[in-house]
């Protein structure tokens, strides 16, 4: 992690200390900083909205700079003399500098993946010939910058495993420059394409051109083509026109590099698909546009399978009608909705996996192209683990799986035997069989049954006065499954209790959960997250001054609203 996550880790942690320690009481005649208050009104929709903080949105000004220096003089001053803080940071290192090893990408046998080591500042870009090939050095950032703050990441693999597209990112800027490097020489192609912010990468399958997605301020996205060989700033755009700044363009070539697949989304909840054949030529044209529902695609072979919640709010896998002809209600069901929502999917060693989330945790099915079922895929345990990517005519596919308790473990998957084997796996030094994860379901205000997970030492039992964090999010239909965070297991391993609440607002379980908790139905969200504090203090594990909430993002705003 950057010195700027880990400082924040460490704020993090030294809060929850004070609170767990019951040293968050101030000294006598300290307080925090004034926040003075300058009313903004608006009328929006007829409503009048009252700002009285819309100053502190100039991060420049010298009234926000001066505001945010008493901030951290004053939190400083709270948290600085902790006893425990020199020995969190301690830990938190402990667990942060592991080695971690990526997914590969496999091309024509060889092996891309990104590697860092404990005492690597970013992630180093390596490749080997054959699974157990000698490992070699594809692009290493640390030379970039005398701070190291420069990183680089895998965009994309020609066919022929000859060509690599790497993205280098200064700073953690959203712009990237992205190389053209040549596997074998270790050399850059002239190609490049300059800093900007670019989203999507695709090699053509002779790897003669490839197409990319630039978004422009103010303007929006636009796909565009580059030959090999001619002027980048000449690139001609091939589709995005039209759309504005808000819609989001995106693209990608299929495995066999015939079919170029374009894609337009209008918020979280709508998308269109458009193709090209880009071995006979022809126009770009609609497979489906204008319908609401998502549509998530993946190619097996010369079929376009598309993962929807169209007339599934739980989702389903159809195969899709190439030539546009063909209306949604006609496409042929390869998966068919079930009780447990489908969070992903993807066609790699010829079959199909799924992704099933069966109360918060993940399932991973296999299927053969006609939808009868192989299997599952048996997993190391509860927890939370991507969809299996690999090529659709290879042999192999990858997966992570990660707990609460677990750390990332990248597995492989050879067929027709099913044998799995770890490609690579962290090494954290940690106790697991000392903590324990339990799941309970609670009743909201309306009565809905909410799960949440609590972890814990497993000597800890429920006392009433518990220092607990409650975290969630309830947005966007993403689900918040369990994952390994270091930051809360020193809390967990400092006697707390880890409180994560699956909110509606999210994915876990499917379209209907997600939509009971946007829009008008954003207070859903509130009181879920409400709920689950009062059935912690309700439950003898804590009281309310020792019960802390977080949340980032548009967890910020719950924890805000709560």
């Amino acid at each position: 992690k950057s010195m700027t996550e880990l400082c924040i880790a460490l704020l993090c942690l030294g809060v929850a200390a004070a609170v767990a320690a019951g040293t968050m009481n101030q000294t006598p005649g300290s307080r925090p900083p004034e926040t003075h208050r300058q009313e903004v009104r608006e009328t929006i929709h007829g409503a009048t909205i009252v700002d009285p903080y819309r100053w502190l949105e100039d991060q420049d000004s010298p009234e926000t700079r001066a505001w945010i220096a008493a901030q951290n003089a004053y939190t400083k001053s709270v948290l600085g003399g902790l006893p425990s803080r020199e020995k969190l940071a301690q830990r938190l290192e402990e667990l942060l500098r592991v080695e971690r090893v990526g997914l590969p990408t496999v091309r024509n046998g060889r092996y891309f993946y990104s590697r860092k080591r404990p005492s690597d500042e970013q992630a180093v870009l390596y490749w080997r010939q054959g699974i157990r090939g000698k490992e070699r050095v594809l692009f290493d950032p640390h030379p970039l910058s005398p701070d190291k703050t420069v990183s680089a990441s895998l965009m994309d693999v020609s066919k022929d495993g000859r060509w690599a597209a790497i993205g280098i990112r200064r700073g953690g800027e959203d712009e990237v420059e992205v190389r053209i490097r040549n596997v074998d020489t270790g050399q850059d192609a002239p190609d490049s394409l300059p800093r900007a912010h670019i989203e999507d990468f695709s090699f053509t399958a002779a790897a003669d051109g490839f197409y990319y997605t630039k978004l422009t301020p103010l303007q929006g996205r636009r796909v565009h083509y580059h030959r090999m060989g001619t002027d980048t700033a000449k690139d001609p755009v091939i589709f995005g026109e039209g759309y504005d700044a808000q819609t989001m363009v995106g693209q990608g070539i299929s495995e066999n590099g015939r079919w170029l697949v374009l894609l337009v989304y209008r918020g979280w909840t709508q998308n269109d698909i458009f193709v090209q054949d880009l071995q006979n030529g022809g126009p770009i044209r609609p497979v489906v546009v204008g319908v609401d529902a998502t549509f998530m695609p993946d190619f097996a072979g010369d079929r376009l399978l598309t993962l929807t919640d169209y007339k599934a709010p739980r989702r389903r896998v159809l195969e899709a009608d190439l030539t546009g002809a063909a209306p949604v209600d006609r496409w042929r069901e390869v998966i068919p909705e079930g009780e447990a929502p489908i969070e992903g999917f993807s066609a790699a060693a010829g079959r199909l996996f799924v992704s099933r989330l069966e109360n918060v945790s993940t399932r991973l099915e296999m299927y053969d192209l006609d939808g009868k079922k192989l299997g599952d895929v048996r997993l190391p345990g509860i927890g939370t683990a991507t969809v299996p990517s690999g090529r659709f005519q290879g042999k192999e596919a990858f997966y992570l799986f990660e707990s609460y308790t677990t750390p990332p473990e990248a597995r492989r998957i050879v067929f027709p035997s099913g044998r799995q084997t770890v490609w690579s796996k962290a090494k954290v030094p940690l106790r697991v069989r000392d903590i324990v994860t339990d799941q309970v379901w609670y009743a909201s205000r309306d009565g809905t049954r909410i799960p949440m997970f609590l972890v814990r030492r497993r000597s800890v039992k429920p006392n009433g006065k518990l220092p607990v964090h409650l975290t969630g999010y309830g947005g966007f239909g993403l689900s918040i499954t369990p994952s390994f965070d270091p930051e809360a297991l020193i809390w967990v391993e400092s006697g707390g209790v880890l409180a994560v609440p699956s909110l509606r607002g999210g994915g876990e379980f499917g379209e209907e959960w997600h939509r009971a908790g946007m829009r008008d139905k954003k207070q859903n969200v509130f009181d879920d997250f409400e709920a689950a504090a009062r059935w912690l203090i309700e439950h003898g594990y804590t009281t309310p001054d020792r019960l802390a909430i977080s949340g980032g993002s548009n967890g910020g705003l719950l924890v805000g609203a709560a």
